[in-house]
């Protein structure tokens, strides 16, 4: 960077939209897709419990009450909803379990879409993805499985897979000198390298102290640098907070540039000019 962090000098980047669903004491917002849908998980104060819920521009808020895994639920550009259903079974008064099972929200009906044993698991399950042609990518503790087809397929691979993108291409676990974390649809994957940000295509850029958390296929990258939400683009850096203040847990970005983290939505709305500091 030179010495220099150029930055984008905006005062209407962004517009800032609350997502708390009604009556909900906390939420989360994981995933959003380009039409500005947006998922997440909510829970009321009298609940220790999370429950799923959507966002959208023309609809607002939908929940629903099925109990979730605290894990990120996911979205596709098909409004389609992946996510993990926590079930409690009590043997007695003093014993239980927890099963788990994937479901998939398909806006008007949710599906409960079984485990890789097409029953309730007492292994851990591990969402990492749907992409638009519905298909689900999900871990067991050393598997990899993909649901499509209405069936569990096992991703043959001495490594876990961690990502898929609407082609169908798979992200392997495997280190390469960094650790990989996301591949988007042009093929490019995000990588983290010690503290510092890769992006890998046809050149590799490196962000220095920038830790990755997702990016899109435009070569936006969303981050944290000293623990502040930053969205890179263009070789600039923005700091989120001048937008949202309250702004601390960034967790997904669009291909529109709008981001979404903690119970907020940041709707992208103009370019800007740039400056030196």
């Amino acid at each position: 960077m030179g010495g220099f962090i150029t930055i984008l000098l905006l005062t209407l980047l962004y517009t800032v939209i609350d997502l708390h669903p009604p009556h909900c004491h906390e939420a989360i917002a994981t995933d959003i897709n380009d039409y500005q849908e947006v998922c997440g998980m909510c829970r009321k104060a009298a609940h220790h419990h999370w429950f799923l819920f959507r966002w959208s521009p023309d609809q607002g808020h939908q929940t629903h009450s099925c109990i979730l895994q605290h894990q990120h639920p996911q979205i596709n550009n098909s409004g389609q909803i992946a996510a993990l259903h926590r079930h409690t079974v009590w043997l007695n008064e003093m014993s239980h379990y927890e099963t788990y099972c994937l479901l998939r929200w398909d806006r008007s009906h949710l599906f409960s879409l079984g485990t890789p044993r097409q029953t309730f698991d007492i292994r851990p399950l591990f969402l990492k993805r749907i992409n638009d042609h519905g298909q689900i990518l999900l871990n067991t503790p050393n598997k990899s499985w993909l649901y499509t087809d209405n069936y569990f397929k096992r991703l043959r691979s001495p490594h876990l897979i961690i990502d898929i993108n609407k082609q169908g291409d798979l992200l392997s676990s495997v280190p390469m000198g960094y650790t990989p974390l996301k591949i988007n649809n042009k093929g490019e994957v995000l990588a983290r390298q010690g503290k510092n940000t890769l992006l890998i295509g046809m050149e590799t850029l490196t962000i220095p102290h920038l830790t990755p958390i997702d990016f899109n296929d435009n070569g936006q990258i969303l981050g944290l640098l000293d623990d502040i939400p930053i969205l890179y683009d263009k070789g600039s850096l923005i700091d989120l907070t001048t937008y949202a203040p309250t702004l601390t847990t960034p967790t997904a970005l669009n291909n529109r540039g709008d981001i979404v983290g903690n119970a907020l939505l940041l709707i992208r709305k103009s370019e800007g000019s740039e400056g030196d500091l």
